[in-house]
């Protein structure tokens, strides 16, 4: 079955796309089309020990793998852990972006997919040294819960954690759904000092 598309994409990555392709690259609605004529029927596989407690869990088909609350916990503990493999499970891949714009080509996709690993990967050690350089000690912080604000298809969702006794939230700015669940669409901001008392995820 092919996946559904992403619902919408950050505008950043719309420009990235676009420089990508040397034009203005337009999201689809659609999903993506069946990739082999022949259906080879199902194989056996090896049974599967299941992943990490914050790692996507399969769920049935339709539903979210990752929602929102479990996207801020991965992201907090990735950040955390200062383990930027582990952050790279909640961004957007090479796969999210194939399903959501087919008629980009091979070398589209792969360098697409580089930029927007460089992207996330500068936001996230940025975010992890501005909480250091602001007195957060990463190795004793503990997650609080997750809010968000924006619109419903692309809410900016924020991480609410607590160290040295004082509250932080850290946006994941313009996050979308994909038949994963939920990543982060645009960039990780650097932690901020507070709790703005925004809407609780739904």
């Amino acid at each position: 079955m092919p996946s559904p598309p992403i619902r919408g994409l950050p505008v950043a990555l719309l420009l990235v796309l676009a420089s990508a392709c040397g034009a203005t690259a337009e999201p689809t609605q659609t999903s993506t089309p069946a990739a082999a004529a022949v259906d080879p029927g199902p194989r056996e596989q090896p049974p599967d020990p299941g992943p990490p407690d914050d790692e996507p869990r399969a769920t049935p088909a339709g539903t979210s793998q990752v929602d929102k609350t479990a996207l801020a916990r991965g992201v907090f503990e990735a950040v955390r852990a200062h383990d930027f493999e582990r952050y790279g499970r909640y961004i957007l891949t090479r796969e999210d972006l194939a399903a959501a714009m087919p008629h980009l080509s091979r070398e589209q996709l792969d360098e697409t997919s580089q930029r927007v690993v460089g992207i996330q990967r500068m936001t996230f050690e940025e975010a992890y040294a501005a909480g250091e350089h602001g007195g957060i000690v990463w190795a004793e912080a503990t997650f609080r819960e997750a809010q968000q604000n924006g619109s419903e298809s692309r809410p900016n969702i924020f991480i609410v954690f607590e160290s040295a006794g004082e509250l932080w939230s850290m946006k994941m700015d313009d996050c979308v759904q994909t038949a994963r669940g939920w990543v982060v669409g645009d960039y990780l901001a650097t932690p901020q000092r507070g709790d703005s008392q925004r809407e609780p995820v739904d």
